[in-house]
């Protein structure tokens, strides 16, 4: 019966499973998540996604659709972060490309050994504007979830709410496979 529900969508994006809570032994939340795939014989796959045991520290984990809900938590679009990737992608080429023919055209010799050097110090770059950005939606996540650990059950429930119905609304503006209703429900696990 699953696999006749479930088996197009599952069979390429697979879905996550959640286990959230506390236990006995630990002080802190845990929590563990996995991804469970189909094959075409209609086997199941399961993968780990993360395992976070007596967590001390607030953190936002974002499930699902999660593209709205970071973009509005860190200020940083992933379809624009996207694009500028590309973008600076193809200036290097073309950069690359026009010294290529330069050197060609002026008959330097090496040109090989310059073509090399230009391309690991523009790879260099990519890497460098990579690792910013990762680390400043690190940094503005992190913010916001030591905020979060301050906030009242009540907001944190709104705040949770809104990131779905964001969620919900950018899916029903878009083409994309609706996965998250107009309707939903927030638990909030505490140890008390």
């Amino acid at each position: 019966m699953i696999w006749e529900i479930f088996s197009y969508e599952l069979n390429f994006e697979g879905t996550e499973i959640i286990i959230a809570g506390f236990d006995k032994k630990h002080h802190y939340g845990s929590l563990y998540s996995f991804n469970i795939y189909f094959n075409h014989n209609g086997n199941l796959i399961i993968r780990d996604v993360e395992s976070i045991v007596n967590c001390e520290e607030a953190f936002i984990r974002v499930y699902a659709m999660n593209e709205e809900a970071y973009a509005f938590i860190t200020d940083v679009s992933s379809d624009f972060e996207e694009y500028v990737k590309r973008t600076l992608k193809t200036v290097n080429n073309n950069i690359i490309q026009n010294i290529e023919w330069f050197l060609k055209s002026k008959q330097i010799k090496n040109v090989h050994e310059i073509l090399e050097i230009l391309k690991n110090e523009l790879l260099i770059g990519e890497i460098n504007l990579n690792r910013h950005i990762e680390n400043f939606k690190l940094d503005i996540i992190q913010d916001t979830s030591n905020c979060c650990e301050y906030l009242p059950r009540q907001l944190l429930c709104d705040f949770a709410d809104s990131l779905i119905k964001l969620t919900a609304l950018k899916q029903k503006l878009s083409l994309d496979l609706e996965t998250v209703s107009s309707e939903s429900d927030i638990a909030l696990i505490t140890k008390t």
